[in-house]
């Protein structure tokens, strides 16, 4: 407890110093200053806010650069200006002593190193708030990076993220008019802390783009050395090259340009076929290896597309590309989720004119992936919440568009990127691929109505018990009998229905086959149809004369 106070102090004292004494009144923290500073005037919020911010985080370090460079990545939690401003933020730290790093090693393995590894190199490479980097040799001659974290870091992140909610709270109280919830953005940094702190997490992603990637002639993954990894201790292959970095400061056109290419392709296969992508693929990130093959590093940030997701990010890219500003809106209202106060008709207005500023100028000239990141913002300004893998999707690709124009100035991302999506737009449109989707939305809806009657029982037995107060005369209660009777039979049909569809779309490569489909599917599909014009023409009917079954109970 005397830490965490001290700490806190330590918190609202560089706040105060970085000129954030404002808020630091406002939240009732000045009882943490020293008594002259509590004497000072309270001022007003600065115009800066966003660059002392960034300060205060360098000069805490750890938990709060984490918190910042997480921010940077997030403007669905914080406005673009801060998220812009907190990419400068930088993590590094003085190393251990290696007898410190030795002894977590060993530690981990449950042995002496020397088990494990001939050779680990003293100097670290590398030194963060969570680990530090070793190079070492396997006993098998391998070279190969060992990640070592740091003995307190997790101690350490626990205790500041609990500071971090003492002022979230603080600041929810005080400052009610705000997009999110001060606390909300702790809550998502608390859950992205905990898989940066679990190296097994960051090994089994880093395994499954090697596993992907291991017979590729242009990208290398390191390999992970499941016997030497733990949750706090992480060894994967050394990557023998040059940084990206190192080659940008003299770059070479032909060489650059095929690299462009080769990023851009990592890039595409990653977010289209592997269905996870790196989300922070920048210079730093990148190695230059013989053969011109490029190492991907860094796998701390990844995002997930589902099915469904890779489906709507095609489906934005075509509106893009045929300046459909209607489809595009609708993609992004189908994915998010909008608020309650949430105004769909100005949404609609500003992604048109996001499309119509960008089409005034040059095709070729037209950065997609910023109007990616444009058409994400806005929905998030239009309190439609998109799901964070689509936030990092447009992250993603403004770095990698970055990181390729920076190699290859004329780079046409665009145009490099368009059969591609043709290629998939194709492939989605194929009967099999339709009726594979159609048959997975069938059988949701099958299952959502297979549970409507349990509910509806439910929902009947609340009503015996008097837990629902209905209001009813006796005709209203036979009309109830009639429609439930009447849906009833529709839901059956319903379920016929989906049923057909499922095992047509299952059977579809099943000899005997008419062309290039199954009999069977032919022939449920037809059933399927015919009962559907069945139900139809019974929806389409109720409540109009002839065909109003409570017609003849109103006249008696």
């Amino acid at each position: 407890m005397t830490n965490s106070i001290k700490r806190a102090t330590h918190v609202v004292n560089v706040l105060f110093k970085h000129g954030l004494g404002y808020f630091v009144h406002e939240l009732g923290l000045k009882w943490h200053l020293p008594f002259f500073s509590k004497l000072a005037p309270q001022g007003r919020p600065p115009t800066d806010l966003p660059v002392r911010l960034r300060k205060a985080m360098e000069e805490l370090g750890g938990a709060y650069v984490k918190l910042g460079q997480f921010l940077a990545l997030r403007p669905d939690l914080l406005p673009a200006a801060y998220c812009l401003e907190f990419q400068k933020l930088l993590d590094t730290v003085p190393p251990l002593p290696f007898k410190d790093i030795q002894a977590i090693i060993e530690k981990n393995l449950k042995a002496p190193a020397h088990h494990f590894f001939s050779h680990i190199e003293p100097k670290a490479i590398g030194s963060a708030s969570i680990a530090q980097v070793h190079r070492a040799k396997l006993k098998n001659g391998k070279n190969v990076v060992l990640k070592v974290q740091r003995p307190d870091a997790k101690e350490q992140f626990d205790a500041d993220i609990q500071i971090m909610y003492y002022l979230a709270h603080k600041l929810d109280k005080r400052f009610r008019d705000k997009p999110v919830s001060p606390v909300t953005v702790v809550k998502e940094f608390e859950r992205y802390t905990a898989q940066e702190l679990n190296f097994v997490i960051e090994a089994r992603t880093i395994d499954r783009f090697h596993q992907f990637f291991k017979n590729s002639t242009s990208v290398v993954i390191p390999r992970v050395y499941w016997q030497s990894t733990t949750t706090q201790l992480l060894t994967m292959d050394w990557l023998d090259g040059t940084k990206l970095t190192a080659l940008l400061k003299n770059p070479d056109h032909t060489r650059a340009s095929l690299l462009a290419r080769r990023i851009a392709d990592a890039t595409f296969d990653q977010v289209l076929k592997l269905g996870v992508f790196h989300a922070d693929m920048h210079p730093g990130n990148i190695m230059v290896m013989p053969g011109n093959k490029i190492g991907l590093l860094d796998f701390g940030i990844v995002g997930n597309l589902n099915e469904e997701l890779l489906r709507e990010t095609v489906a934005i890219y075509a509106g893009l590309i045929s300046k459909d500003a209607n489809a595009i809106t609708n993609v992004l209202l189908k994915v998010g989720t909008p608020a309650p106060d949430a105004n769909i008709d100005d949404l609609r207005l500003d992604v048109e004119h996001i499309v119509n500023e960008w089409y005034g100028t040059d095709l070729g000239q037209t950065r997609v992936t910023q109007m990616f990141q444009s058409l994400f913002e806005t929905s998030i300004e239009h309190k439609v919440m998109l799901p964070v893998s689509f936030i990092l999707l447009g992250k993603a690709f403004v770095t990698v568009e970055g990181t390729c124009l920076a190699l290859d100035p004329d780079f046409n991302f665009i145009a490099y990127s368009q059969p591609r999506i043709e290629k998939l737009i194709r492939q989605q449109a194929k009967p099999t691929v339709v009726l594979k989707h159609f048959g997975k939305i069938s059988k949701q809806y099958a299952d959502m109505l297979a549970t409507f009657p349990a509910q509806a029982a439910a929902i009947a037995e609340r009503v015996k018990r008097g837990s629902i107060d209905l209001n009813l005369k006796e005709t209203d209660v036979k009309h109830l009998g009639m429609d439930l009777n009447r849906s009833s039979n529709r839901l059956s049909y319903s379920l016929i229905i989906a049923a057909l569809l499922l095992t047509g779309a299952m059977l579809i490569d099943v000899p005997p086959k008419l062309g290039a489909y199954s009999v069977f599917t032919i022939l449920g599909i037809g059933i399927a149809v015919c009962l559907l014009m069945v139900l139809l023409v019974s929806v389409w009917r109720e409540g109009t004369e002839p065909f109003d079954p409570h017609r003849d109970m109103r006249q008696r």
